[in-house]
């Protein structure tokens, strides 16, 4: 079973993230709007990652549908996610710091590691009743606030680490868990029903994400704060919405890649090195850093349609 909006909105996703990747590669000063992972505040690419991890939830229910989510398999899609992840990561900071410690083996992290987690945990909770899933999100996201608000160390931590480290997972988790849970309604109620529950959802969310960005705590996406990833998770199930109902066709290329992830993935790998001993890290001013940045991520969009068409294509 395959949904074409899921695929046309993770292949936008992808994109995006991929947009927002080279941006931070080219350009040290990017305009305000284009930028993304920047203290104390939440800028529209913070929305990406969230989204991601979302769509990784929503898939869930689909996969187990299909008959292919064993723990076996799961497992098998963990690991291939997390070294995905962890071997760049890791090999960049070796350059960056110019040798291999104990220190950057430990503290190596990123976004793609993080999802990885996340999945299993989200896999984990997908076994416990309906009735179950929703207030087991709430605790691990409480618990992750509560632990953070009373030990300070923790949130020095997580603004030391990309997307927060290996301690923000609770709250990532939050998120791919959000995903889930729309996923598995999609595929138990009418459209009608759906949509209602869903778009209350989202209302709830993003709610309840303002409400603690207003009063109690500022979103922040370095900060991986409690509000972001609130608002994030209703912002994740508003924009599935509007690609369902609506059936937006961004066309056959975004279809394609939002089809085979971990190929576009890869591919971007293997060109962001070119481009970063090249021309990264220069920082170009605009707009000569954005149409770079667009040149690059043309050529990875491109380059992954033309290897999945032929057959090059790359599942766990």
């Amino acid at each position: 079973m395959r949904i074409k909006s899921i695929d046309t909105l993770r292949g936008f996703t992808i994109s995006a993230m991929f947009a927002a990747n080279f941006i931070k590669l080219l350009s040290s000063q990017p305009p305000t709007l284009l930028d993304h992972a920047v203290p104390q505040r939440v800028l529209p690419f913070d929305m990406i990652a969230p989204l991601f991890g979302f769509i990784m939830g929503l898939c869930l229910p689909l996969t187990i549908v299909r008959g292919r989510a064993s723990p076996g398999r799961v497992l098998r899609r963990v690991c291939v996610l997390f070294v995905l992840g962890y071997v760049p990561n890791f090999v960049y900071r070796v350059q960056a710091t110019g040798g291999v410690s104990i220190e950057t083996l430990l503290t190596t992290w990123g976004i793609l590691e993080t999802w990885a987690v996340a999945y299993a945990a989200v896999f984990v909770i997908s076994r416990l009743p309906r009735t179950a899933r929703g207030p087991v999100l709430i605790l691990l996201l409480g618990t992750y606030t509560f632990l953070v608000a009373q030990y300070p160390v923790l949130g020095d931590t997580i603004l030391a680490r990309k997307e927060g480290g290996s301690v923000a997972v609770l709250a990532w988790t939050f998120i791919a868990g959000t995903g889930f849970i729309v996923g598995d309604t999609l595929l138990r109620h009418p459209a009608g029903r759906f949509c209602r529950i869903s778009s209350s959802l989202a209302a709830v969310l993003l709610a309840g994400g303002l409400t603690l960005n207003f009063w109690i705590q500022p979103m922040d996406r370095t900060a991986v704060s409690t509000s972001y990833i609130l608002f994030s998770a209703g912002f994740s199930t508003f924009v599935f919405l509007i690609f369902w109902v609506r059936s937006l066709d961004l066309g056959d290329t975004l279809r394609v890649i939002g089809r085979w992830p971990l190929l576009a993935w890869l591919t971007q790998g293997i060109i962001y090195i070119p481009v970063n001993y090249t021309v990264g890290l220069r920082y170009f001013d605009w707009p000569t850093a954005g149409l770079l940045s667009i040149t690059s991520l043309v050529l990875v969009l491109a380059v992954t349609e033309r290897l999945a068409r032929c057959g090059i294509t790359f599942r766990v």
